[in-house]
Parts: C-alpha cells; structure tokens; sequence
C-alpha cells in the first residue's frame, strides 16, 4: 500500500511538471507573440485601430476635479489665469502621455532634433523643410504642445477677460471683437445649466486648420471648449451648495458634485469640427490619433479631419485645394499656426494668392488667427485681407499702399487685431487675428503698428544678405 502510494505521489508531481511547463511556454509563446506584434506595429500602419469619430465620451475624473476646485475663482483675475494655467497643464499632459501610447510609429529623437533645426531655419530664409520621415513626424507631435498652449492661451484670454496685450480696433463697437468672436464661437454662453428652457440645439464651431499636421489647433479649440462647458456647470453645482463648499476638501466635492459636473450633454458644450488642411499627406494617420488622444482626455463629440491642401497655389484654380474651396464658406474659424514665415518665398511669389482668394471666399463674420515665431509678416497678410494685393519689403505688388494713406482710419473690410499674453507662459511675441466684416476699418495704431512690423522685417532681411545664419544648438562634452 505504501509503495502504491509513493507511485501515484510520483506521478502527480510529474503531471504538475509537465502541466506548469506547458502554461510557462504557452505564456512565452504569447508573450513573444504580442511583443512582435508590438514591434511591427511601430513600423507599419496597414489596419488602422482606431474607428473614425467614435461615440461621445466624458472628461477624465483629474479634469473634473480641478474644473470643480476652480469653481470659486473670479473670472478675470490673477487665480483665475493660474487656475485656468493648472487645468489646460493637466488636460494637455494626459492627451500627450495618451498620444504617445498609441502612435503607430515611434519617435525618432535625432530625426525630430533635425527637423526642429530646420524650422528655425525655414522661419529665418521662408523656405518650408521637409515633413516626410514618419518619425520626424511622431517625435514633433509629442514634442511640439507648446504650439497648442500659445493658441489656447491667447483664446482664453481674449475670451476672459484675463490680462492680454493688443493692438486693434473695432470703433464702432464697445467690446473687443477677438475675444466677443471666440466666446461666441467656443464658449456657448448661451447654455445654461440651471435653465430648462436653454437651448437643446448643439453648438458647433468648424474650424479650418491650415498646415495644422498634426492637429494642435484641434486640441487648442476642444481645451477652450471644454474648459468653458466644465466652469460654467460646476460653478452653477458649487453655488447651489453655497456655505458647505467652504467646508469640503475635494474629494468630498468630487463625490457630491462630479458626477453632476462629468455628464455634460451635447447641447452645453460647442462641438468643434476641424479639419487639417495640409500638403504633407503622412499627418493624415496620426490626426486620427490625435483626435482620439483628445477626446479620450476631454470627452465630446469633436472631429477631426483630414483633407489635401497648398497654401502657396491658387485656392480656387488648383485641384490641391478642392476639398478647402469647398469649405471655405461654412467655416466659422480659420488658424493657421507658424506656416506663414516658414512658406514666406514662395507665399510671396504668387502674391499670397491662396489667402487673397480664401479672405473673399470665407463668410461673413469669419474668424482668422494667425500664430507664428515671428510678427514680421503679418502686414502683407493684412494687406492682403484688407486691399486683395501685397506689398512685400519695399516693393509694393498693389494698388494701394497702406503705409502711405496717413494717420487716419481707411476702409478695410477686416478687424484687425494683435493679441499677445503679456503675462504668463509661452511666447509673448504678437500674432494676428482678422475678422471679416462690412464696414470694418483700420485705425491709427494698427497703421503705426504694421509700419513698425515693417522695419523688423527689413532689418532681418538685411541681416539674412550680410551672411548671417542660424548655428546648431552645441552639445555640451562633444568634440565636432
């Protein structure tokens, strides 16, 4: 009996060898599966993962959290532009960190270092690099967000009435036009939590994106959405508290309010429908990406699209541009972030033809927002909206030369302005912002401001012929 039982003992340890070896192989085998799968998922990109324009989703609990705590602050205030600074920090933190979990292609650091070279020198010589290599292109979408929070920042601002610095006019009308523009476009003030007789219709903003590969223009419209949507339900939730918000830490107002605060219907937040209109056809996978990025973070019903274009060929005649053409009278809001200086030669050999046709196609009351490295440029894209010609340096290419009608208001058909943050983060250089309409004029100070603009432009183009040239950032410890 005793043998009998050591042999069965025998032969159970045996068959929990045997059986363990097999689910660690098994297990090997799999792992190693996935991690090639893995592997050439980083190289090829022939299924794409990711269903276009999914269903609606809501924020993430950390945006949530910090809308509800920002609750209290005064709009317009120094906390509050800390507040809002903290918000978009987090939002776009996790939409990076999102974006760098799912790209099909890896980043290549030492591509992206080159390319970064090359913009620099595309903004001083106006000749655009190239956009080609794929991991060029994944590592400048997630090294490249402070493109998003210039845009962003500006918008906010514009639209808070936190401090901004700008010159423009808009005589016949009490507000500045940029920001009124932004909070009708983004901010859908016309909702009201607390009100059920408030609109059920959603409101929607279509933003064309020009050169805007890989959608940072996107993300900047969906934050300042989002973030107006979010404010405006968890201040209406913390006022009905009244005295007990003083008493609760956040994760009690969490508990009492987000859940309230998380479901944001389609009719309380404007839905931004963008799409990036670009000639580097190889942005068009990592835009669906990046929407997906987006919205995984900040929830909604947002698109982004994709569609051909060349901002230095004729908007209406070359077949590049058709699907912008098309377009061109239902967008509500036009950006076009740091393409202009890096296109500059060839922009100014064809006379800026593409944005002369697109400023007398686009509607009335349509919005542009030019953001750039630098301001040199944008009298010519004002002469461009506001006479249809453009005076390039010294040569004039139009019929009217702005610089020479004096110091009074002329008839533009534009607002002009140029917003900046003068306090803050990110650049406090000045960029453009245009809005169509009748009746529109230029003052004195834009005037004034464009001829200073002018001088900058001519200085740099003299220091460009006297040979000067932008050097490559030196490594510390290295011999070339």
């Amino acid at each position: 009996g005793r043998t009998m039982m050591n042999l069965i003992i025998v032969v159970l340890l045996l068959l929990q060898h045997f059986l363990f070896s097999g689910a660690l192989s098994s297990a090997g085998h799999a792992t190693r599966a996935a991690a090639c799968a893995r592997s050439t998922s980083t190289t090829t990109n022939t299924a794409h993962p990711i269903a276009a324009h999914a269903q609606p989703r809501q924020p993430i609990d950390e945006i949530i959290s910090l809308s509800i705590a920002n609750a209290a602050k005064k709009p317009g205030s120094e906390s509050y532009r800390r507040s809002w600074n903290r918000w978009s920090k987090c939002a776009i933190s996790n939409i990076q960190n999102h974006l760098s979990s799912t790209l099909p292609t890896q980043p290549d650091q030492t591509a992206t270092d080159e390319l970064g070279f090359q913009l620099g020198m595309a903004a001083d010589l106006g000749e655009m690099p190239s956009f080609a290599d794929g991991g060029a292109r994944a590592g400048y979408a997630l090294r490249y967000f402070c493109r998003v929070v210039l845009l962003a920042d500006i918008m906010f601002a514009s639209a808070t009435g936190v401090v901004v610095g700008h010159v423009g006019t808009c005589q016949d009308e009490s507000e500045d036009y940029f920001g009124s523009s932004i909070r009708n476009l983004l901010c859908n003030q016309s909702s009201s939590p607390s009100s059920s007789s408030s609109s059920t219709i959603p409101s929607v903003c279509r933003v064309g994106s020009l050169g805007g590969g890989p959608g940072f223009d996107f993300v900047a419209a969906v934050l300042l959405s989002t973030h107006s949507a979010l404010e405006r339900k968890a201040r209406h939730h913390v006022d009905v508290l009244d005295d007990e918000y003083r008493h609760m830490d956040r994760e009690e107002l969490m508990d009492r309010v987000g859940p309230a605060v998380k479901r944001l219907r389609p009719e309380e937040a404007t839905t931004v429908q963008a799409t990036v209109y670009e000639y580097e056809t190889g942005w068009s996978d990592v835009t669906l990406y990046m929407e997906e990025a987006t919205r995984h973070v900040l929830g909604g019903e947002h698109s982004l699209d994709f569609a051909s274009c060349d901002i230095t060929r004729s908007l209406l005649s070359h077949p590049s541009n058709s699907a912008c053409l098309e377009q061109a009278n239902s967008t509500d809001m036009w950006i076009c972030s740091y393409c202009v200086a890096e296109n500059a030669v060839r922009l100014r050999n064809t006379d800026f033809v593409f944005f002369a046709e697109l400023f007398q196609e686009a509607r009335e009351g349509a919005l542009f927002i030019f953001t750039e490295t630098t301001h040199r440029l944008w009298p010519e894209i004002i002469d461009v909206a506001t006479t249809g010609a453009c005076r390039c340096g010294s040569q004039v290419r139009g019929e009217v030369d702005l610089g020479e009608m004096g110091r009074t208001s002329i008839p533009s058909g534009f607002d002009v302005a140029f917003p900046r943050i003068a306090r803050g983060r990110g650049k406090a250089g000045m960029q453009l912002a245009l809005r169509k309409r009748k009746g529109a004029t230029l003052g004195p100070d834009v005037l004034a401001t464009c001829e200073r603009f002018r001088r900058d432009n001519d200085r740099h183009e003299s220091k460009i012929r006297g040979g000067w040239a932008r050097q490559k950032r030196k490594v510390r410890g290295s011999k070339d």
